[in-house]
């Protein structure tokens, strides 16, 4: 007795439809593989294919107008690489400046540790200071017994190829590891030159001198949250997936296409939807973070990811829609979303039960396809949804905190 003859036996069941939709989405998934697949031996494609993907995707700079654009785009505090830029000149500065003085035998390691911490964004660095830090002792305490050990000029020079090769292997995937061979190759290399031992206690001021001046810079130049605007990338991203959902819309009224537009607006909706998602996680990494805030903020999250989940559902299974019913439904789903979320109007409830009654009215009827159900599954949970939604944004942007 199979899951797909249960199914067959209680057609009126609900819950059974929404299987049988999760079964015909996996059957659509197998399928699109298989036709991948067959679509790997065939190298040939359509020429407006090709040019509509390199209008959407192409990102480089192809004259003087590209690059003065480029760069006219990020010559400002709130442009993050702007402000990046200014931190790594001030950790430049002030790193040559400390190794000018006396002191500073091996100067050239606090530029490169201060280099190397120094990220984007505030969290990135901290965790790169920790990591570095920790290599760097951890290098320390192994190095001086290996020192001890390994007397002999042959195997101090094939350990040296061996943690150089795996610090390069590691640099990228685990930092803390990369610092650590690094660390024990650097020991060995200036023992090979008769100053192993004097080199560890400079090594660790530097790395600790390195790291205190990324630190700073991330901490009081131009930091991320005194630049981060949660009204606006939560406003930026609500623009994008209604965007998208009016693309979907137009579609279910007119037809199916995968026209550049269509793939535009879903692109943006999913890149604002991740810069919303970058910009909530940071919140709980900052200095003294609000608890509140960052509760409601990863709530709210949830809720936008939802919503965008139901509207690609619907984006995934488009088609010309000839039900009046149906498509009045979406429509007014559609209208009732740009309403609430970007005019600010006031959520009638009322409405709402009204229309997820009709909706489950219109589920129960037999000659109702499965793609139909579908696309009724998807609004009902955009209508479910949307107090919720609408009552963590309004939270939110009351607290006014950038």
């Amino acid at each position: 007795y199979r899951l797909q003859d249960w199914v067959r036996d209680h057609p009126h069941n609900i819950e059974v439809k929404n299987l049988q939709l999760i079964l015909n989405n996996l059957d659509s998934v197998h399928e699109r593989f298989q036709h991948l697949n067959e679509l790997q031996s065939r190298q040939e494609q359509r020429y407006q294919q090709h040019i509509d993907n390199l209008n959407l995707y192409d990102d480089d700079i192809h004259d003087w107008h590209d690059l003065w654009l480029k760069l006219s785009q990020h010559l400002t505090p709130q442009s993050a690489l702007f402000r990046h830029a200014v931190r790594i000149a001030f950790v430049f500065a002030v790193g040559y400046g400390i190794s000018l003085l006396p002191f500073a035998q091996h100067g050239y390691w606090i530029l490169l540790t201060s280099l190397f911490v120094c990220q984007m964004r505030y969290f990135a660095t901290k965790s790169r200071l920790k990591m570095r830090t920790l290599g760097t002792i951890l290098g320390v305490v192994l190095g001086i017994p290996l020192l001890y050990f390994v007397p002999s000029i042959e195997g101090q020079l094939l350990l040296t190829i061996i943690f150089g090769v795996c610090f390069f292997y590691l640099s990228s995937k685990k930092y803390a590891m990369a610092t650590l061979m690094a660390t024990l190759m650097v020991l060995l290399i200036f023992n090979l030159k008769g100053a192993g031992y004097a080199i560890i206690l400079p090594r660790i001021i530097d790395t600790l001198i390195g790291c205190a001046i990324a630190w700073f810079a991330v901490s009081f130049i131009w930091p991320d949250w005194d630049f981060r605007n949660i009204s606006n990338t939560i406003k930026k991203a609500s623009d994008a997936t209604l965007n998208y959902f009016d693309a979907i819309c137009e579609q279910y009224q007119h037809g199916k296409n995968n026209s550049l537009a269509y793939r535009s607006a879903r692109r943006t909706a999913h890149n604002a939807q991740t810069e919303l998602a970058n910009m909530i996680s940071s919140l709980s990494t900052e200095p003294n973070p609000n608890p509140e805030l960052v509760h409601h903020a990863f709530r709210y999250l949830v809720y936008s990811h939802s919503q965008l989940s139901y509207i690609s559902a619907l984006g995934s299974h488009r088609e010309l829609v000839q039900d009046t019913q149906v498509l009045e439904l979406m429509l007014w789903c559609q209208n009732t979303l740009n309403h609430v979320l970007l005019h600010q109007q006031a959520l009638a409830e009322l409405d709402i039960q009204q229309k997820l009654a009709e909706i489950k009215r219109l589920n129960a009827q037999e000659t109702m396809s499965q793609n139909l159900h579908l696309v009724l599954k998807q609004i009902s949970l955009l209508l479910e949804t949307l107090p919720e939604l609408l009552k963590l944004k309004t939270e939110l942007l009351a607290r006014d905190i950038k």
